[in-house]
């Protein structure tokens, strides 16, 4: 016969009993029935289970007669957050013996970028949070605190992103020129032995890129291409009246061959060491040189008028008779006139500074010529204008 039955049956027992009685009664009933048989059905009385929770560093230990994972859990006076796990599922039937674990989750801030973003994990270093959450640090990012620190709640994760390229820059070296000495040549006598190469360096940097803090370049490798020197021969044989040809003819300027060094015969460059030029005219020193804008003139009538065949010193009109400006260059000056890039065009030679006149002022100069034709000729040029010791 079942607890429900008995109960009634005594109740019914009771019923014929006064009112006092009969509550008397049912009073008892009900306490027995709480105190034998604990509200089932079951004949059997339900039996007492030990189980352990874990929550982090707290140890509770629960016997009761629950069934579940919850109720155990609720009657140790736990609270579980909306984030946290349980080691077992909270329906899950409870045995005796049972430990159950609680996962507590933790809210982090995370800084990055300029900007804070909220998350929670349940993970114990900051290396599983960020994977967890599925945030990505780059190889050379900055995490603080480091990826192993344990995790806690209210932590605040600060990440600043670091980028790093290589970058090679490459500068020039220029080659240098040195001369060797020839001593059976004139001055004057240039040969290229060796040309000159530039070399070149190239240097590799890392740069680092911060957040924060800029662009960092540290040098990291560096390779170099040694320049290659330009050997020039150079004469250093003084020209001698023995060493000069006879021509027969002039320059176009009217200066006879007969008169010019065998070096001036092939165009060659004036040469200048110190105040020395070596010339195709023959060596002189020299005060000063200036550079000057040239014109030419010629002394006749057609061109002078009543100044024809007259100069301010007194000579001639005469090719070696120049005009300059006194303030610039004395009157009475003797010079050496030529072209700008050193005779190689033109060379008018040496002459004297016998004249002046109106439109020559400054660095200005005008080369008398032997007819108009030949001032035509010459029209404006740039000249080098050296003034002799």
């Amino acid at each position: 016969m079942s607890s429900k039955t008995r109960l009634k049956g005594m109740a019914k027992r009771l019923v014929s009993k006064g009112l006092c009685m009969r509550l008397i009664a049912l009073v008892t009933i009900f306490s027995m029935s709480v105190i034998f048989y604990g509200f089932t059905d079951n004949e059997k009385e339900a039996e007492f289970k030990t189980v352990s929770i874990i929550d982090a560093e707290q140890h509770y230990e629960v016997v009761t007669q629950s069934e579940t994972v919850a109720e155990a859990i609720a009657l140790a006076g736990i609270t579980l957050g909306e984030n946290d796990i349980v080691s077992a599922e909270l329906d899950a039937e409870i045995n005796d013996g049972d430990v159950i674990y609680l996962n507590r989750s933790k809210l982090i801030y995370l800084e990055t970028s300029g900007k804070v973003f909220e998350f929670y994990t349940n993970e114990n270093t900051v290396g599983e949070a960020l994977l967890t959450d599925g945030f990505l640090v780059g190889k050379y990012d900055e995490v603080i605190p480091d990826v192993n620190t344990a995790t806690y709640d209210g932590m605040t994760i600060s990440v600043k992103r670091v980028y790093i390229e290589l970058s090679e820059i490459t500068e020039e070296i220029p080659f240098e020129t040195i001369t060797v000495d020839n001593p059976n040549e004139y001055m004057g006598y240039e040969n290229v032995l060796q040309e000159g190469v530039n070399g070149s360096s190239t240097r590799t940097y890392k740069l680092v890129t911060k957040e924060d803090t800029g662009v960092t370049a540290i040098l990291i490798a560096e390779t170099r291409k040694e320049p290659v020197k330009k050997i020039v021969e150079v004469g250093t044989k003084l020209v001698t009246p023995e060493s000069m040809t006879v021509i027969k003819g002039k320059t176009p300027d009217g200066v006879p061959y007969s008169a010019l060094p065998a070096m001036a015969q092939s165009n060659s460059k004036t040469v200048v060491y110190g105040n020395t030029a070596i010339t195709p005219y023959g060596s002189f020193a020299f005060k000063d040189v200036i550079e000057f804008k040239a014109t030419a003139y010629e002394g006749s009538s057609a061109s002078n008028g009543i100044w024809a065949g007259q100069t301010a010193t007194g000579r001639a009109p005469v090719y070696g008779v120049v005009a300059v400006d006194p303030s610039v260059i004395p009157l009475n000056s003797k010079l050496y006139i030529e072209s700008a890039d050193g005779g190689q065009s033109w060379i008018y030679g040496f002459c004297v500074a016998g004249d002046t006149g109106g439109a020559i002022k400054g660095n200005r100069v005008d080369l008398c010529y032997s007819t108009l034709e030949q001032c035509y000729q010459f029209g404006r040029r740039n000249c080098r204008v050296y003034i002799l010791e």
